[in-house]
Parts: C-alpha cells; sequence; structure tokens
C-alpha cells in the first residue's frame, strides 16, 4: 500500500535486499534426507554383498529390496519437484538448490561404492576383517528369514515400479482449488494477452501485453503484481494496447539489491516502453504504482499524454510525520516496514499468514469476493518467492529519497491531465489533494462503496471512469454504484 498523503512518514533508512526460503527448498531437504540416508545403507551393503562369500544372491537381492522402495520412492520425488522447479521458477539462480542437491547426493553415493569397492578384500592390515552387527551376514538373516528370498524380491520389485509411477503422479498433480496455485510468468494471463520479458534500465522485466490501440501502461501496488489489472485489462484492450508490468524485485521482474526508488522505478518502465516501440503512453498506476506513475511523468514529461492516479499519492516536503498510534492507525506497517533487515527477520516463514491479513482485512474491502481465495494464493506465492517479499519492503524504505526528489520535480507541476480517483474506504479525498501539490490539471474521482483495491471490487467502474477520461469527456467528481443507499 502506498503513503496516505496527510499521514507521511520520514525516517533515514537504507535500501535493503534479503532472500526468504522457498518453502520448496524444506519439501527438497526432506526428501532429499530421506533419499540420502537410505542411499547410504544400500552403500554399505552392496561391498560387503559380494565380499562374504556366504550370503546368497537370494538374500542379498531381499537386502537392496528393503531399502529400495523407499529409495525408488524418493528419487521420482526429487526428479519431479525439480522438474517443477524448472518449468515455474523463472530464473536460474532461483533453481541451483533443487538440481544442486540431486547431484550431490549423487556424488555421495559414488565416493561411497568406490571406498566400498576398495574395501571388498577379506583381510585388512591388521588382520581378518571383523563382522559388523549390522553386515550384511546378520541383515540377510534379518531379512531373509521373514520371507521367501527370490518370491520377497519380485514383490519388493513390483512395489518399487509401483511407488515409482504413485511418486511421478503425485507430483504432477495440479494443485487443488482449495490449494496455492503453482504460478509462473504466464499464469492467470486472460485470452489475447502475452507473458514477455525485456531487460530495460539493467534489469529484467516481466511484462503482461495486449489489445491494440493507444499504449496505456499499469503499474501495480503491494502487495500486488502485474496481476491486480487481470480484471481490467481486456476491456481496455479493446481499444488500447496494454501493458502491465512487474516492477523490479515483484512477480516475475528480477531482485536488485537497490533501486526501489520511484524515480529509478518509472526509469525502469521508461526505457522499457521506448524498447517496445512506444515513446508516449497514457500511464496508469495505483497504490505505490501511483507515486511510480507520477515519477514517470515528471521525468519525461514529452513521453506521458494523460496521467491516471488510484488510491496513492506521491511523498514529498507536504507528506507530514505520522503519529498516530499504532491501534487506531490502517498505516501502522509503514515503520514496521522502515526499519531495514527487520520485517523480513522477524516474519520469515510466516509470510502468507501475515500478507493474508491485507487481502482479507474488511477495514481495506467493501466488496465481498474482491479477492478470491485463488488470488490470494496467487498474491502469496508469488510474495513467497526467493527474495520477493524482502525486495517489496524496499518501497518504504526509500520514502526519504522520494521526498527529496520530488521537493525538486513538484517545482514545476504537471500541466499534462491527471485523475485522481480515490476510495472511500480507502485514500478517498487525499488523493486528489496530494495530486495538486504537483500537478495543475486534476481532475478528483471519489468512488463510493469501495475499497482501496478497487480494481478488485469494481473493475467494470474504474474501466468506465478511466475511458472517459481518456476520451476527453467529462468525468463525474463521484462514482456510486446503483444499488448504493
Amino acid at each position: 500500500m502506498s503513503q496516505l498523503a496527510s499521514e507521511g512518514i520520514a525516517s533515514t533508512s537504507a535500501d535493503h535486499d534479503r532472500n526468504t526460503i522457498d518453502p520448496r527448498l524444506w519439501l527438497l531437504a526432506a526428501g532429499t534426507f530421506t533419499v540420502g540416508t537410505d542411499a547410504l545403507a544400500i552403500a554399505g551393503i552392496l561391498p560387503q554383498i559380494t565380499a562374504e562369500s556366504h550370503v546368497s544372491l537370494a538374500s542379498g537381492a531381499a537386502i537392496v529390496s528393503a531399502y529400495a522402495p523407499r529409495y525408488a520412492l524418493g528419487a521420482p520425488f526429487l526428479a519431479v519437484l525439480t522438474a517443477r522447479a524448472v518449468l515455474h521458477g523463472g530464473h536460474t539462480a532461483d533453481l541451483l538448490p533443487y538440481v544442486a542437491a540431486p547431484l550431490l547426493l549423487l556424488a555421495l553415493v559414488t565416493v561411497l561404492l568406490t571406498n566400498g569397492r576398495r574395501a571388498k578384500k577379506g583381510h585388512t592390515a591388521s588382520g581378518p576383517r571383523r563382522q559388523s552387527p549390522y553386515s550384511v551376514g546378520v541383515l540377510a538373516h534379518q531379512v531373509a528369514s521373514a520371507g521367501h528370498g527370490h518370491r520377497r524380491a519380485s514383490v519388493a520389485t513390483g512395489l518399487i515400479l509401483a511407488s515409482t509411477l504413485a511418486a511421478t503422479l503425485i507430483g504432477a498433480m495440479p494443485a487443488t482449488a482449495h490449494a496455492a496455485p503453482s504460478i509462473g510468468a504466464d499464469y492467470g494471463v486472460p485470452a489475447g494477452f502475452s507473458s514477455r520479458f525485456a531487460t530495460a534500465n539493467g534489469v529484467r522485466l516481466h511484462y503482461v501485453i495486449g489489445g491494440s490501440g493507444s499504449p496505456v501502461l499499469l503499474i501495480h501496488g503491494w502487495p500486488e503484481t502485474w496481476y491486480e489489472w487481470r480484471k481490467v485489462m481486456p476491456q481496455l484492450a479493446a481499444g488500447h494496447t496494454v501493458i502491465a508490468v512487474d516492477l523490479r524485485g515483484f512477480g516475475w521482474s528480477d531482485v536488485t539489491a537497490t533501486g526501489y526508488d520511484r524515480r529509478t522505478l518509472a526509469e525502469d518502465l521508461y526505457q522499457l516502453m521506448r524498447q517496445l516501440g512506444y515513446p508516449k503512453a497514457t500511464v496508469v498506476g495505483h497504490d505505490w504504482g501511483a507515486p511510480v506513475g507520477y515519477a514517470y511523468a515528471a521525468t519525461h514529461r514529452d513521453a506521458v499524454d494523460r496521467l491516471v492516479i488510484a488510491e496513492g499519492t506521491p511523498d514529498g516536503p507536504w507528506t507530514h510525520q505520522q503519529t498516530t498510534p499504532f491501534a487506531h492507525n490502517p498505516f501502522w506497517f509503514f515503520g514496521f516496514f522502515e526499519i531495514p533487515n527487520y520485517a523480513e527477520t522477524v516474519l520469515a516463514g510466516r509470510e502468507t499468514p501475515f500478507l493474508d491479513w491485507f487481502y482479507r482485512n474488511r477495514g481495506f474491502h467493501v466488496v465481498p469476493g474482491g479477492f478470491s481465495d485463488d488470488d490470494v494464493a496467487y498474491f502469496e506465492e508469488a510474495y513467497a518467492r526467493p527474495g520477493r517479499f524482502a525486495a517489496s519492503l524496499n518501497l518504504y524504505r526509500t520514502i526519504d529519497q522520494d521526498i527529496a526528489d520530488n521537493a525538486v520535480l513538484s517545482q514545476s507541476p504537471l500541466t499534462i491531465p491527471v485523475m485522481a480517483i480515490g476510495a472511500d474506504h480507502g485514500i478517498g479525498q487525499g488523493v486528489p489533494a496530494g495530486m495538486r501539490h504537483v500537478a495543475s490539471n486534476v481532475t478528483p474521482v471519489l468512488m463510493g462503496a469501495t475499497g482501496h483495491f478497487l480494481t478488485e471490487e469494481r473493475p467494470t467502474a474504474f474501466v468506465e471512469i478511466v475511458e472517459t477520461f481518456l476520451a476527453g469527456r467529462p468525468v463525474a467528481p463521484a462514482w456510486a454504484p446503483v444499488d448504493s443507499k
């Protein structure tokens, strides 16, 4: 969420980036441990099978088969987990833990087997080798005495094949309706749109593009990604080329150590739009995307024809120190996030329940079902990707830089048409009030019976208001649903 114009925050902070732990790594660790312990057991048994002549082939097979089903179940589990990471994990750096662990395990088993072959001789330097209580003879007796040699080995072979098939099928199953979606860069992309990547301003950015006509750039807020625009994109695409982008550090764009002040984020987008062949566009920003949109228009005044600001405003000298007690302040988390390296440390492993409060808190929402369970699961998984949650906090840790930048930029107010949309259950009239510090031609709109996440709650009404503004027609200063009393 962006800063409330009348309740600003000013505190010295520095950019900080700290990777969060991908929950899938815990699954990988558990699988690796299980497979690893069984591999060690098998590695210890195999050399003795050939060294101790009194052990029959059937007994040896029975011993191996006692371990093999679990190993056969674990190995496909690791393979499927790695494959899913490759399909949905994005960058190579994110996948290293998935690939490195199986390779390390393979190398370990190879070394153990090699050492085992060297130890096959019946005697050591100190004399005849002592039989370990875990030697193949003892194990063979324990395993083979419980069954019938070859027949048990055949049954074990069947179990191996069955468990392998089961592991593969389970690992390949899609998420259920109540589980977090296994998201990829193309998850949720509306029909007629495509998910793409481009490097701009030195950072790899993800964006979704579709439609035809005059370009409209959509900039998301927190805690969301490009996906927050999914409901309005198809409607806008009827007359516009729509580009919804993931800001650096968010969604599928690269995480960087610095560069989260609004001016730098705007430069990323400006260079992206020029690369796409759109030197001039309409810019629409929501929440933190609003001050990014302002920075885009203020630093490249010939590159924006109209600016739409929704439920967010730029910070500047007019931003006041926040003094409201936490218990009565819906924006209590600003101070919490601004402390370097604190929130991501305190919340490590609990990012999902923390974020859930923002998506389901009735203080931010009016329309039931604005966020579906799948929508919430999508955003929570997007922020659980390595480094994303920590990177997003840098929006709050660069407010001082924004205040300094906008103190200079606001000395030359924007002259292009600007529409400032507030929600009556959100920042409301604070949006046009904040924009009047930086622009001279501001059209205010207040959406009634609407919460902060207005594109989630009132997508059709939002598009109608925006299209009216883009067409140059008069926009009513207030909007309310027809069933509103």
